[in-house]
């Protein structure tokens, strides 16, 4: 373990960085953060910051950030499942998983549910789904490199505006660039290869939100998660699809409302 700063420390696991922001008193609950694509979890510092009552986890999903690793195969859909399963070891844990890494929250509880203590996801897409706009992602999973890049250098541009995007320095652009691989795969996976869980496999407490700020398919995604899950819609006021880095104390009161509620309950564990 080495320590990053102030009250954060660095952990390994199964070859992944993992970022540990330690709580304000000991044996407070945990909570796991799961970024999504074309981010890391630099984008919820803030976020783990605000919730500085909890043991918060937050990493680079493998493919991204810290945990680039350039020299391995680009990452399946079902790697991040299971890296997120390693994360959460053997103690239980709350865990908010934003836009894609909401999906492989959803998956991971679906198949593990004695791993969580609770989930919450932030605007999760459902790209399996027939009505949920088709990504332009590269011709085949064998693609060239360059139609890899190329593909996400597009997406960068839809994502952010080509404003933007060419306002950043080559050195900036090369770091997004270098999560092509990861991007494309898990997006080929997540809308190639059917549903990855049923709704009726999630036993866990589950909340479910959206910005009421953000695009239609994201609001109609989250309406038909908690529609199909039976879990409460908890919309926050003036987000976008960005909020959990543009709004982090504003989400951490739902987080923090979240665990609050069935930590009283006693629908916890022992840890």
């Amino acid at each position: 373990m080495l320590t990053v700063e102030g009250n954060e420390d660095q952990l390994d696991v199964s070859g992944l960085t993992v970022v540990r922001h330690r709580p304000s008193e000991e044996g407070a609950p945990r909570v796991v953060i799961v970024h999504g694509s074309m981010d890391t979890s630099r984008s919820f510092a803030g976020l783990a910051r605000n919730l500085g009552e909890f043991e918060v986890l937050r990493y680079d999903r493998r493919g991204y950030g810290d945990n680039l690793l350039p020299s391995a195969p680009a990452p399946r859909f079902r790697d991040h499942v299971n890296d997120l399963l390693a994360v959460l070891g053997d103690r239980p844990a709350y865990v908010l998983g934003h836009s894609l890494g909401g999906a492989v929250t959803l998956t991971a509880a679906a198949h593990a549910a004695r791993s969580f203590l609770g989930v919450m996801v932030y605007e999760a897409p459902l790209p399996w789904t027939d009505w949920w706009p088709a990504p332009a992602l590269p011709s085949r999973s064998s693609a060239s490199e360059a139609e890899v890049r190329q593909t996400a250098e597009a997406f960068l541009h839809r994502l952010m505006g080509t404003e933007r995007w060419e306002s950043w320095n080559v050195e900036r652009r090369e770091l997004f660039l270098g999560w092509a691989p990861a991007w494309a795969s898990e997006l080929q996976d997540a809308s190639l290869d059917g549903a990855p869980f049923q709704a009726e496999d999630l036993t866990v407490p589950l909340l479910v939100s959206y910005g009421t700020a953000t695009d239609e398919r994201h609001r109609r995604g989250a309406l038909e998660i908690a529609q199909r899950t039976g879990a409460p819609l908890v919309p926050l006021e003036g987000g976008t699809h960005a909020a959990p880095h543009l709004m982090p104390q504003e989400l951490a009161a739902v987080v923090r409302g979240f665990v609050s509620s069935h930590e009283h309950a006693g629908q916890t564990v022992d840890r």
